[in-house]
């Protein structure tokens, strides 16, 4: 059986003045997808490979499954810290699950890392399910800086939210543009999502308060990227896909509008501790500058050039931010 979990990693700044070096270390969010079968323990990570089954018309593409946005988000931020002031970054992408790098956050071992609005309000939180985008990211910069002493920087443009995630022909049969439109032709679908999509009661089992008649004919749960391969063999009909996935663009793939907002958003969101803000003030303007540029479409760009592809996380970091204008070759 295949789990999908969400985990955080981090890299460690160091600021030299004159002969001054102190320690700054940011933490990245990470997806990580673990199989009893495909796990590499002796490098703590699991990769799949293409599937060799004569019955299986699609395969999944060769990729680490550490989540590439994560990686790229990582040492695009330390990228540009190092570019835009005298601060060196340290990049260790490793450190482990939410409340693990939340409490490392808290306890002063890192400095900033990534999260989303949604994960800090509905898991850190614990607030009630608000598909309100400003008001998620309002209630959580006052929340945490409140009952925890950290601050939430400015929210990214970009938005990993779930996504109902359909096939072109699936779409052009149903004429699926949305989730309404879903909704009226789901008793003839079949919906193989992740275990925590099932499970969640802001995803699949709550989907009923904006979505009554959201009644799909069979539910096989299926978690991580295997899920693509049923949808794409038409073993399946229906997805849940973070809206980053680099693998809808792989499979070309048609995400639908949750036009009624049922979806808690989740912004990629930089947080960081008190003492960053004292001893790194120059990193906050260069934080906030990088965000304004991380769109959901230009994201899951960057995460097919790594999953697909298989290009170093390093080396599309960087070349996007040459693309944007914010740094020189």
């Amino acid at each position: 059986m295949l789990q999908l979990r969400r985990t955080y990693s981090g890299i460690n700044l160091t600021k030299s003045r004159t002969t001054l070096y102190k320690c700054f270390q940011i933490g990245m969010f990470e997806h990580v997808i673990t199989s009893i079968s495909l796990l590499v323990n002796d490098y703590s990570i699991s990769c799949f490979h293409e599937l060799a089954s004569s019955n299986i018309e699609y395969a999944l593409p060769k990729a680490c499954c550490i989540d590439s946005l994560q990686l790229i988000l990582g040492n695009m931020y330390a990228d540009m810290i190092e570019a835009k002031t005298d601060y060196k970054v340290q990049r260790d992408l490793s450190l482990g699950g939410v409340q693990i790098c939340f409490s490392a956050l808290q306890n002063g071992q890192i400095d900033m890392y990534v999260d989303y609005t949604g994960t800090l309000y509905g898991d850190i939180l614990k607030m009630k399910s608000n598909s309100n985008a400003d008001e998620v990211y309002r209630i959580a910069k006052d929340k945490i800086k409140e009952q925890y002493n950290l601050t939430l920087l400015d929210q990214t443009p970009f938005n990993d939210t779930y996504t109902f995630t359909v096939r072109k022909d699936t779409a052009e049969k149903y004429n699926l543009k949305t989730v309404s439109d879903l909704e009226k032709v789901s008793d003839r679908l079949t919906i193989t999502p992740t275990l925590a999509f099932n499970n969640r009661k802001e995803a699949l089992p709550g989907i009923k308060s904006k979505y009554p008649n959201m009644n799909f004919q069979d539910n096989i749960a299926m978690d991580g990227a295997t899920r693509y391969v049923a949808l794409a063999n038409k073993e399946s009909d229906v997805i849940d896909a973070y809206s980053t996935d680099g693998l809808i663009d792989y499979y070309d793939l048609v995400v639908l509008e949750d036009d009624k907002q049922y979806f808690l958003p989740y912004y990629g969101v930089p947080m960081v501790s008190e003492h960053l803000l004292t001893e790194y003030p120059d990193a906050v303007g260069v934080i906030n500058e990088l965000s304004k540029h991380l769109s959901s479409e230009g994201m899951r760009k960057l995460n097919y050039e790594v999953d697909v592809k298989k290009r170093e996380p390093a080396e599309v970091a960087h070349e996007f931010l040459v693309q944007e204008g914010l740094l020189e070759k």
